[in-house]
């Protein structure tokens, strides 16, 4: 079986918000006129801060604030050929990072690589994320983000050379509280990083060009103000462009992937972020990856 010489990284984390609240029983103290003034903010929610809970953030960072993650993957596969079974570990690593140009808008990237074997040439990917709902209840933001390869095989080469390979995603993240510590959702809700990758063009150096587009659904919960835990899978897969001999449209009943993962909040401005994932549990020892990571926020 040909060694996982790459994986392929989704950057998942955790976005900010300001936390402004001020104790609710307390009256605002008087100046010697008689006069009321406004408390200060509490000292461990200052202007800009970030929320510890996940479910109650923004989905992009903040205005001049930046977002910083990186990401440890393992992933495993086995393969049966024959009644012959061939199996396979690789792992990889994935930094990125993303600025706020606005309270709505953001822009990052991220570069992920393959550590075992190594191989420094991985996948670039630059990408723009913008706040459109931010509200009690809901939460709306849309990303658009280029990937590109730099470890293709090029289709003209004999010796196993690589070439550049692209790809264009675009999609929404969507949080909908069903109450205060429950929420659905599509996509990533969270930063830094892409928010939504519904639709999927490839550029590839062959020109056979796939088309695609998903819907992906998840679950989550706040279960305390610092840990939040979720778990996701895909509804449907459409492939929009030629099928050829195939199936144009593939549902959760034919390939049910699902990941469960959860982000603490270790303080204000550091996250821990673990995640396990199947490729399909209806063959969930064939393919799986296992994620550990870190999110910082200044």
């Amino acid at each position: 079986m040909t060694r996982l010489s790459q994986i392929l990284f989704a950057a998942t984390a955790i976005a900010a918000v300001p936390l402004t609240a001020f104790a609710q029983d307390a009256e605002p103290p008087a100046d010697p006129n008689g006069t009321a003034v406004a408390p200060a903010p509490a000292e461990d929610a200052p202007g800009g801060a970030w929320s510890k809970s996940v479910i109650d953030r923004p989905m992009t960072v903040l205005k001049g604030k930046l977002g910083a993650m990186a990401d440890l993957y393992i992933a495993h596969i086995s393969v049966t050929i024959l009644n012959m079974t061939s199996s396979d570990t690789a792992e990889g690593l994935v930094v990125g990072a993303e600025y706020g140009i606005s309270d709505k808008l953001a822009v990052g990237g991220s570069y992920a690589f393959a550590l075992n074997e190594f191989e420094i040439k991985g996948t670039l990917t630059g990408f723009a994320a913008f706040q459109l709902v931010h509200s009690d209840k809901l939460d709306i933001g849309a990303s658009a983000d280029i990937a590109l390869n730099l470890n293709a095989a090029d289709p003209e080469s004999t010796t196993g050379d690589t070439t550049v390979g692209a790809t264009i995603h675009a999609g929404l993240g969507v949080r909908y509280k069903i109450t205060p510590k429950m929420a659905v959702f599509t996509g990533t809700p969270w930063a830094p990083g892409v928010l939504g990758q519904h639709l999927s063009i490839g550029l590839t150096p062959d020109g056979n060009d796939a088309k695609s587009f998903s819907l992906p659904v998840g679950f989550g919960i706040q279960a305390t103000p610092e840990l939040f835990a979720y778990l996701n899978t895909n509804l449907v897969s459409i492939l929009l462009s030629d099928p050829g001999s195939g199936d144009r449209v593939s549902s959760i009943a034919d390939v049910t992937p699902l990941t469960l993962g959860a982000f603490y909040a270790v303080n204000k401005n550091i996250d821990a972020a673990v995640s396990f994932g199947f490729v399909d549990l209806q063959n969930a020892g064939d393919a799986y990856v296992i994620t550990l990571g870190a999110r910082y926020y200044n």
